[in-house]
């Protein structure tokens, strides 16, 4: 969960990539949750994925967002992740 996300992060926990899908239940989605960790850790690598990439891309400011971001849709096989991650 991104309160979970945001829990390990100010303990002190510092993963190389935040793997966040755009769409999480609870008080915020991936793209906040990103922009709140990249506060604390700015040379976090960002990878977002998502089910439901015309609904997302339909919103003007969404899609300019995540086209200049890292993004895998899903579903996804295992060395498309590996690429994307790469």
């Amino acid at each position: 969960s991104s309160r979970e996300a945001l829990r390990q992060f100010k303990a002190g926990f510092r993963p190389d990539l935040l793997l966040t899908d755009v769409i999480l239940g609870g008080e915020m989605n991936g793209k906040e949750l990103a922009e709140r960790l990249l506060k604390i850790e700015p040379r976090l690598a960002v990878l977002y994925m998502s089910g439901y990439t015309s609904g997302i891309l339909s919103n003007s400011s969404d899609r300019q967002a995540f086209q200049a971001a890292h993004f895998i849709g899903k579903p996804f096989r295992r060395a498309q992740l590996g690429e994307a991650i790469r």
